[in-house]
């Protein structure tokens, strides 16, 4: 089963700092964003155990909900959309599956860069 990149592990927690930074917005800003998602119960702060006094951002099962919701929204609106229709479902399925396969190989290469540094 390929690795998938690191977040496919708990895709669903981040960091802070991994927001703020991935989103390109100040830490204030990704506190605010936090807070009102909290309140909404899209989101839930957890402990951190590798931070003392660190937390960590979990997304709710509603949260997913929307996620997944906007996610297949987007793809019904994507310009790729009527391309793909172009494809038979065997067709689509072995080009997830090699996107797939390359983000795993992709992800192998990195991890070998990392480890010669």
């Amino acid at each position: 089963m390929p690795k998938l990149l690191p977040w496919k592990i708990n895709p669903y927690v981040k960091r802070p700092t991994d927001l703020f930074r991935a989103l390109l917005v100040t830490s204030g800003a990704m506190t605010k964003k936090i807070d009102r998602l909290a309140a909404a119960g899209y989101v839930e702060r957890q402990p951190d155990p590798a931070h003392q006094g660190g937390f960590l951002i979990r997304l709710t099962k509603p949260g997913l909900r929307v996620v997944e919701d906007t996610v297949e929204e987007l793809a019904r609106r994507s310009i790729l959309a009527p391309a793909k229709q172009r494809f038979s479902q065997k067709e689509r399925r072995a080009g997830v599956a090699f996107a797939l396969g390359l983000l795993s190989a992709l992800e192998d290469v990195q991890a070998e860069a990392v480890l010669d540094e």
